[in-house]
Formats: C-alpha cells, structure tokens, sequence
C-alpha cells in the first residue's frame, strides 16, 4: 500500500509522471480514476508524496516530473467492492480535526517524508496539513502522530448523522474555508470578509453534491448556530438586506396588477363567447354561399351542392338531424341543374328558423349566468363578452332584450360596491339601450333614478362611472330612436340632471366627457323644455361656450353640433333669447355656419342648427344688430346664392332667408344691397326659396 497512487488531478508523483504522461487529457478534470470532488465513496488510502520539481509548470498539460514505478495492484481495485474505505468528511465547525488520516499516512508525517506537487493553482488539504506540522516544534510531532494513529479505522462502515452534516466539506483543495475549520484561526486568517467562507463552501458542496441550497440552510440555522454569531456574517446579512429590498420592491411596483386583471378579463370574455361567435360566423359563411347560389347561374350544380353539404354540418354541430332534414338532403343530392334552387331553398328556410333557435338558446345561458355569476371575475367576463357582442353585432341587441337582460343589468347596478364593476354594467346598458324596447324597459325598473344617484354622489363616484353614466343618459334620451319622445321618471329628476351634467362639464378636463355632457343636456333639452329654464338658472350656455372656445380650433365638430342643438333648443323659449343675446352666443353660430368643404354629415347638421338658432334669435333689434356688425349678412347672402356654401341644403335655404328678413324688418334695408333686397327679401319667401333651391319640382 506504500505506492498508492491518487487520481491524476488532485496528487502527483515524481516518479509517476513519465509513464502515465499520455493517459493525461488536456482538461484537468476529464480524468479522474481515483475520488474526485463529484463523487462521494470515501477510500481509505495510503499515499507517499516527493517534492514539486521547480520547473514545473502550472498549466495541466506542460508539468513533468520524474518517472515512478507502477503501482503493485490494478487501477480497478480503487473501486473494489471490498475495498478499504475512510471517510472524506474530515473536518466540521466545532473541532480542528474530526477523523484522521491512516496509520501509514501518520508514520510518515514523523518520518517527514512529506512532498507534494500542485496540479492546480490551490494546494490539497493533505499538502497544507503536511507544511503545517513542519512549523510545529520537534517534541510535539509524535503526539501528532499518537493522535493520527487513534483516529478512524481502517473501514468506516457508517457515518453519523451529525458528522455528516456538520462535516459536510470535500478535499477539494479550493477551499480555503477548510484549512480555517483544520486550525481554528491558527493561520491568521481574515476576521471579516466579504462573503463568509463556510457559507461559500456549503454551496459548493451543494452544487457538487447536486443537493438543493435549502437543506443547507436549514442546518446554517439549526446545526451550526454559532456561524450566525459570527461578526462576518451578520455584516454580510444585514448588507444584503439593504441591497436587495428595494430592488425586489422595485420590481413589484413596475408590475401592473390592473393589466393582468384585464388581460385575464378579456380572456375568459373570449372563452365565454366562443360558441355564439362561431354560430354567427357560420351563419355569415352560409348566408354568403346563398347569396353567391342565387346570383351565379353559371355554378349552380357545385354551390348548391357546397351550401347543402355546410348546412348539414350546422346541423350537426349545434342542432340535431331529423328524418325530414336527411330527406331534403338527399333529394338535393339527386336534383338536376334545372331543380336544385327549387329544392334548396325550403332547406335554407329551414336552417334559418334552426339558427335563430340555437343562437337564442346560447344568449340565454349567457343571461342567466350573468344572472347567477360564480364570482365577480366571471361577472366582469360576462358582461364584457356580452357589450363586445353587441357592439360587433347589432342584431343580437333584440334577442339579448328580450332575454331581459336590461333589467338584470340594472339590479346588478345597484347591488354591485365596485366602481369599475359598475362602470361596466353603465357601459353595457348604453350598449342594450338602442331601441325602443330596451328604452322601455329601462324605464320600467327606475333606470333614471339610477343614473340621477350616480351623478349626484359626485363626491363617491369616481369621473369614469360618472362618464358611463351620463353616456347612459345620452343613449336613452337620443332623439334618433323611434317613438322615444319621454321618458318616464324624467321629469322628477331633470333639476338634478341638469346640474349634474353643468357642475361635470365644468369640471372635466377630457374632451369624450365634455362631449356627452354636451349631448346628454341637448337631448334633455329636446324631450323635456322645463329643463331650458334649469339651463338658464345654473348659466349652462355660457359654460359650454366658454369650454368650445379654450378649445380654439382643436374643438371637435361633434361638440360644436352638440352645443349648437343645445342653443337652438333654448332659442325655442322666448325668454332665453335676452340671456343668450347677452352672451358671446351670436359670434360663435356665425364661426359654426362655417364650410369646411369636406361635406360631412356632422358639418351640415352643425350648420343646419346653427342657422336655425339664428334665425330664432334675429326676431330681437340687439341680436340682429350684433349679426350686422359682424358681418353676418354677406355671409347669409352667400349661403342664399352659392349651394356649396350651405351643403346643397333646402332646409338651410329657407331659415337662411328667414333669418335674412328678420334682420331687414329690425335694421332696415340698408344693412343689405338693393338687387338682394329684390330678389331675397321682398318677394314673397317661397318664390325666393324657388329661385335658389336645388329641387327642380315645381311648388303649388
């Protein structure tokens, strides 16, 4: 056993090198017959070390050293079964030295055969231990040697519990954290460090060992306590502390919980609608083929054949196919080209009353589990999918109606605490509320009551529920939905209304929300003229016109439509015209009659109310007078005389020559030339309207 010879990477031999020179790889740790750092079977072994020759290179592949005998037994017996085994956990936290090194490897400490060689750039723990007792007296080296000799035997059949745990270091020689652990500070090591060197070395242990970090943590604080003691440490973990928090809550404010929330909605919204958008796109897909069948008479025979063959597979996927379906198939199968209209259309009727079954079965449990929700999670994706639904297709507004589901909706308002839930629920109501039907039921369950509380509790109510709710208002108050000339509740609370939507417009500083503030007091204005004089009490007029004008030329054409019906409605009541003469009213109908030249739609109504409200306004000396000054007549005449000025609109024509005599009877015709006066202001107004109008049918 004297010629023992350890694994190539870690120990070497003078006499060993010249004959295993070319069993060497280039990479030092390639090679390791012997125990190496990443295996745990621990050998007894017995070693005999020579001195470093002095050119001896660092690097793996260009060391030398001089020849060696071969060793006695095989390279296998290493890994012998039977073979002698000593424990490579030398060394714990409490004692110097834990176990010791065989009986020949003590006889030649006091021998002091000692010599090594550095294979890598650190020394081996055997070679540290060696140069360590050189610098011990003489008379100390034989009870050294007494304690190597009673140290471990030669087969170390298992190993304590608490020995492995504490002692749980490799002889891995990159480890400084041993030779601290072997003389307990005996080197003059450093009292602070950066990162503290047991600590290091249990992680290295872990990621040879392949173990997870958190065993070793466990017994960093219950097996070795006194490490926590240890100045170094707490340095280091009160550091760490310092370094790390605001990172970790750097990163947990950059996460945006309300994005996620969304996405997560918007996702279940999809799942829930699934079924229903894809029997409506195949809906569109047959409808199509029909549409296709009936106007291409050159492909009859395939198009009838495709259309047949995709309703069958409607069937089957959402209805069921009867007797009399399978007839009707296989007659279309079988038909001539002469036949085949003939015989698919009383099958396409059929798939139509099918269809409206199915997708009125699918939006009433889509009803009822908006109805039933099993969380708010699933509330929010209900109604989201349901408004997308709508928005994207009008024609389910009627069937989800008549599911009742405007009333559901409306008890969820009041039951619901969110603002955001209930900014959902206004949305989707908005959505329903665009027929008469809906109107109807809306105000059925007190759906104005709702809307009146939401904008009076302005202080409760954040800005975006208020916005859905005067949206809301807006939707059922517009004049454009058939038969919806009240609403009933209205009346009761207009006065509120009124000054809500004043105090909001004045407030706001989103143009979406001054426009359907707007809106929402020009539709008022329109069902209910007791609200003109709340108008007038709270200067209602004069904030929106002041809010247009700090928007200068940036103000939407909507808005202006809007606050130009709202003017025009006021002008309606006698006694409005004085307090709206008094206001900068007059300039900005002039601004509004305006031609842009784009021909919108919202530019001729814009200007069709604006002519109106003039013309209601000139019946007065003083607004007549401020129209002359500012130059409003040539513009009236201009709009007489040139279609293009007034969008090729009859309508404007004639409030354009009302308005133009108006201001002759209370100025005098001197504010306008004399061939206009003949041909705009004296003759009689239709004969006028017949000379200018763009209609060629002659009048009775």
């Amino acid at each position: 056993m004297s010629d023992f010879k350890r694994s190539p990477s870690k120990v070497w031999w003078a006499s060993d090198f010249l004959d295993r020179r070319e069993e060497v790889s280039g990479s030092p740790g390639s090679q390791d017959s012997g125990f190496s750092d990443t295996e745990t079977p621990p050998l007894q072994i017995q070693k005999t070390t020579t001195n470093k020759p002095e050119n001896l290179s660092i690097n793996y592949q260009e060391k030398s050293t001089p020849e060696k005998s071969r060793l006695d037994f095989p390279r296998k017996s290493l890994f012998a079964k039977h073979s002698p085994k000593v424990s490579r956990n030398l060394f714990n936290a409490k004692r110097c030295v834990k176990d010791a090194l065989n009986h020949q490897y003590a006889k030649d400490v006091e021998d002091k055969t000692r010599s090594s060689e550095r294979v890598e750039s650190g020394r081996s723990l055997e070679e540290e231990v060696l140069r360590a007792s050189r610098s011990l007296p003489t008379r100390e080296e034989a009870k050294r040697a007494e304690f190597f000799n009673r140290s471990a035997p030669a087969v170390l059949e298992e190993v304590r519990e608490d020995e492995a745990e504490c002692a749980d270091f490799s002889l891995s020689s990159d480890c400084e954290s041993e030779l601290e652990c072997l003389f307990n500070g005996g080197l003059d090591s450093p009292k602070h460090t950066s990162t503290p060197k047991n600590l290091v070395s249990r992680m290295r242990g872990a990621r040879r060992g392949g173990s997870s970090w958190g065993g070793h943590e466990d017994r960093l604080h219950h097996r070795s306590p006194e490490l926590l003691k240890n100045d170094a440490v707490q340095k280091w973990m009160h550091e760490i502390r310092h370094q790390y928090d605001q990172e970790c809550m750097t990163t947990l404010q950059a996460k945006s919980i309300a994005a996620d929330l969304h996405q997560k909605v918007a996702n279940m919204a999809t799942y829930t609608t699934t079924n229903i958008k894809n029997i409506i796109s195949h809906s569109e897909c047959l409808q199509e083929e029909f549409k296709t069948l009936n106007s291409e008479k050159k492909y009859v025979g395939p198009l009838a054949q495709s259309l047949a063959g995709n309703i069958m597979d409607f069937f089957k996927l959402y209805s069921e196919v009867t007797p009399k379906i399978t007839k009707q198939y296989d007659a279309i199968r079988k038909a001539t080209r002469d036949d085949l209209l003939t015989q698919i259309s009383p099958l396409f009727t059929l798939w139509e009353s099918t269809f409206h079954t199915v997708l009125e079965k699918e939006i009433k449990k889509l009803v009822e589990r908006l109805e039933n929700p099993c969380s708010e999670l699933d509330l929010r994706a209900t109604v989201t999918g349901i408004t997308s639904l709508c928005l994207r297709h009008e024609s389910l507004i009627e069937i989800f109606t008549k599911s009742e589901v405007v009333p559901i909706l409306l008890i969820l308002c009041e039951k619901c605490e969110g603002s955001s839930m209930r900014s959902l629920l206004l949305r989707a109501l908005s959505t329903m509320c665009s027929t008469t039907f809906a109107v109807r039921q809306f105000e059925k369950y007190s759906g104005i009551q709702i809307i009146s509380e939401t904008l009076t509790e302005d202080l409760s109510r954040p800005e975006p529920e208020r916005s859905e709710a005067v949206a809301l208002l807006a939707q059922v108050t517009a004049p454009w939905i058939e038969d919806n000339h009240s609403i009933k509740g209205l009346a009761d609370h207009s006065r509120k209304l009124v000054k809500s939507l004043t105090k909001f417009a004045s407030t706001t500083k989103c143009c979406q929300n001054l426009l359907l503030c707007a809106a929402a007091l020009a539709n008022l204005s329109t069902m209910d003229t007791k609200c003109v004089k709340y108008m007038l009490h709270l200067n209602t007029a004069e904030i929106l016109l002041n809010s247009v004008n700090r928007r200068g030329p940036c103000a939407s054409v909507y808005l202006l439509e809007q606050v130009a019906t709202l003017v025009a409605n006021m002008t309606s009541v006698e006694v409005a015209r004085q307090h709206l003469t008094k206001l900068s009213t007059i300039p900005a109908l002039l601004c509004f009659l305006k031609c842009g030249g784009v021909g919108e739609e919202a530019e001729k109504r814009l200007q069709q109310k604006a002519i109106i409200a003039l013309s209601r306004l000139c019946s007065d000396k003083e607004a007549a007078t401020q129209v002359v000054e500012l130059g409003g007549v040539e513009k009236l005449v201009k709009m007489c005389r040139e279609k293009e000025e007034r969008f090729s609109n009859d309508a404007v024509l004639v409030a354009t020559l009302a308005t133009l005599r108006k201001i002759v009877d209370a100025c005098g015709k001197d504010v306008i030339s004399v061939e206009d006066v003949q041909e705009l202001v004296e003759p009689k107004l239709l004969d006028s309207f017949l000379a200018y109008s763009t209609q060629s049918e002659s009048y009775v």
